[in-house]
């Protein structure tokens, strides 16, 4: 695949990593797309909750690959980085789903565990069925914003050995955003000046730990008293990630489960695309030294916040920079 040549101009009057990304995210249009849900049965009984875009509302090119869009942290279908795209590429012809991981659709899964960074088994059985279902499915391509971008290069890294199956049926991954450390990420997220986001992450999760206790109060590892030691988002993954999904504490889950040890093994067409500027992210992740695959290409764009990249004008019918890279992306990907 050729090296995807496209600058960010940035949106000028917006200064620093936070307005950049907070920003974008309040001017993002609500309800631009319409989904079919479709529930699909895991391997291990739970279930997820998928959306199709409403493929009568605009033709789709069958000759295109099908993209499968992943969610960042307490993200879902309908956030407005995930529908604006799947709209904007929707628009373009292209088949579009959009995931919502494990008790992100509103409604709780079914079992204790939730979802989490490195949840690839995920992300498999979404694109195992998507292969088989028929349709337009003929090749995915992954898209995946923040945690979904390090759930999607995991998974591209895992592609010739853990999925060797689905191999042939996936064209490539796009990650925005990506915690490629996420060790080192979730201490950036614990800085002073991040506490605002952090806060949020820590209540949204608190609350379902408390929804899920009440539906299963037999639960040990959904037991509430705990969230009384959570000061920061770190103690959360010590408390429920790490031992809801099998590691012994966050250290181990961070290392396990951090995209950045899966990118030499990456094979397939990657695009990986990060802001200089983006207050999610440590400095190490968010720079041009980090060592990717030959056919892995790691893009650093001059401001843009995390998964915000407005644009002072549109191109291509919308004024985010990640709608029109993607869209142009995936155009490369299939010639």
């Amino acid at each position: 695949m050729r090296t995807l040549q496209l600058t960010y101009n940035r949106f000028r009057p917006l200064p620093g990593g936070h307005l950049q990304t907070i920003l974008p995210h309040l001017l993002r249009i609500k309800g631009l797309v319409a989904y079919n849900r479709e529930r699909i049965t895991l391997p291990d009984g739970d279930f997820l909750d998928i959306d199709h875009v409403n493929h009568t509302a605009h033709q789709t090119d069958e000759s295109k690959p099908h993209v499968l869009i992943l969610h960042g942290l307490e993200g879902n279908s309908q956030s407005g980085y995930v529908a604006g795209l799947a709209y904007h590429l929707h628009q373009a012809g292209y088949a579009v789903t959009s995931i919502n991981y494990r008790g992100c659709s509103g409604t709780p899964n079914s079992l204790p565990r939730f979802y989490h960074s490195g949840a690839t088994e995920d992300v498999a059985a979404v694109v195992a069925h998507l292969l088989r279902s028929g349709g337009p499915a003929k090749a995915i391509a992954l898209i995946g914003f923040s945690l979904g971008g390090n759930q999607c290069l995991k998974f591209m890294g895992e592609l010739n050995n853990r999925w060797k199956s689905l191999s042939t049926g996936v064209m490539g991954g796009l990650a925005f955003s990506v915690p490629l450390d996420l060790g080192a990420c979730s201490a950036q997220i614990s800085l002073p000046e991040n506490r605002l986001y952090e806060n949020r992450f820590i209540k949204s999760l608190s609350d379902k730990i408390r929804t899920k206790h009440r539906i299963m109060p037999d639960a040990e590892e959904l037991d509430p008293a705990q969230l009384t030691k959570i000061k920061i988002l770190k103690d959360f993954d010590d408390l429920y990630t790490a031992p809801l999904h099998g590691y012994a504490n966050a250290d181990t889950y961070y290392a396990a489960n951090s995209s950045l040890g899966f990118l030499p093994s990456i094979t397939h067409p990657t695009l990986i695309v990060q802001a200089d500027n983006d207050p999610f992210l440590s400095p190490e992740v968010r720079s041009a030294s980090v060592k990717v695959s030959p056919s892995t290409q790691l893009q650093i764009t001059r401001g843009g916040g995390h998964c915000g990249w407005l644009m002072s004008r549109p191109e291509e019918g919308s004024y985010y920079w990640s709608n029109v890279l993607a869209l142009r992306w995936l155009r490369q990907l299939s010639c």
